[in-house]
């Protein structure tokens, strides 16, 4: 299996993103739009919804990773995408919805899972995977104001068909990818950067993704009531804060492709990390834009670390490249239902919605302190190895 040519991976990359740019943001609108559905029933759904998408991120690429044939489930993936959209546009049965959510919408949401299994499978370097995830970034800046203006300028159907289009292209991708696969005459030496840990310590890691994506999830959600009630501002604002921080993420990911040659993935986590735990206090003082705006360079790169570099940590600690993706996946599943607990407490306190930030900046120091935990077991590790191989 020969590595994807960069062009290609990123290609790929990037469609996958428009997927989630365009599916996420617009699935509560679409229950209720287009299926009318009360907000109690669209809750319940996608809730529903998530569980089955959970399950399909850790059965689905384990599966693959059995197999070592990840276009074929990139395939499957298009398949579902393909099918739910269908069920979408052609019912109004909420049975019927909700069993194409979990049944289709599962493994079509495990399209990026496989593709960075294929990558890591196919012998592909941690700065080039951490450079194909800036597509992602990119995705998510142009994805939901498209969305938006599809929605308003040509009707609520609009976005399904933008969806089709997508998953057109995601095939086009993935047969690509596919005659690449059978025309390597060789089977690829997966990257020499394994790292062996403890379950333990890969556990305590998980724990601290999941708090840092909860902090994240946590503060995304409460940014526009933050921005009108606490701050003052106009709901733009929130909006161009949100915004900056996404294009800020493109150059961070880029330099920690870089830096991936020289430094180790736990250690640029823990830059992320700090990066956050100035982030979030700043938030919470803020009184005016620029704060608002200056501190989204922090937030940048706490989540460009923890998106583009985490991966690669995933995939260096388990063996199973595609697993690996889908446990990184699932802790921001996890996380956000973190998040909404932490909103629920804090945001009732004396400070609203500036204590909500205050308590991601503490989840952020929790996660800290674990990925330091591991950082000196793992140095431990390497210590102890030199002594053994000099006696």
């Amino acid at each position: 299996m020969s590595q994807p040519s960069r062009a290609l991976s990123s290609a790929a990359a990037g469609l996958w993103g428009l997927h989630f740019a365009f599916l996420t943001p617009a699935l509560a609108f679409i229950l209720v739009a287009l299926l009318d559905m009360t907000p109690t029933q669209m809750g319940t759904v996608l809730a529903i919804s998530n569980a089955g998408g959970f399950v399909a991120a850790i059965v689905l690429p384990a599966w693959a990773d059995r197999t070592r044939q990840y276009p074929r489930f990139l395939i499957a993936a298009v398949l579902c995408t393909l099918a739910l959209v269908a069920v979408l546009a052609s019912t109004t049965s909420l049975p019927v919805v909700v069993a194409a959510l979990v049944v289709l919408g599962g493994p079509a949401g495990t399209g990026m899972s496989m593709l960075y299994g294929h990558l890591r499978a196919a012998g592909t370097p941690a700065r080039s995977i951490v450079h194909t995830r800036t597509m992602v970034s990119l995705a998510w800046i142009i994805g939901p104001p498209v969305a938006t203006f599809l929605i308003s300028g040509f009707g609520n159907d609009a976005i399904l068909w933008a969806l089709a289009l997508v998953a057109v292209g995601n095939l086009a991708t993935t047969v690509l990818l596919m005659r690449e696969h059978a025309r390597s005459a060789s089977p690829a030496k997966a990257p020499d950067d394994h790292l062996d840990l403890p379950r333990l310590i890969v556990a305590l890691i998980m724990v601290a993704f999941v708090l840092m994506q909860a902090a994240n999830a946590a503060g995304i959600s409460v940014m526009n009531l933050h921005v009108v009630d606490s701050l003052g501002l106009s709901l733009w604002w929130a909006g161009l804060a949100l915004g900056l921080a996404a294009a800020l993420e493109v150059p961070a990911l880029l330099w920690l492709g870089r830096l991936t040659a020289r430094w180790s993935s736990l250690g640029l986590l823990v830059s992320g990390a700090i990066a956050s735990i100035a982030y979030y206090p700043l938030m919470a003082l803020a009184q005016g834009p620029v704060v608002l705006l200056g501190s989204q360079v922090l937030n940048a790169w706490g989540v460009a670390t923890m998106s583009g570099v985490g991966i690669t940590l995933f995939q260096q600690m388990i063996p199973s490249p595609g697993l690996a993706a889908g446990l990184m996946t699932n802790t921001r599943r996890i996380g956000t239902i973190v998040s909404g607990g932490l909103i629920a407490v804090a945001a009732g306190g004396l400070r609203g919605y500036r204590t909500v930030f205050l308590g991601c900046g503490l989840l952020a120091v929790l996660g800290l302190v674990i990925l330091l935990v591991a950082v000196r077991h793992t140095r431990r590790r390497v210590v102890g190895a030199s002594s053994r191989a000099i006696a």
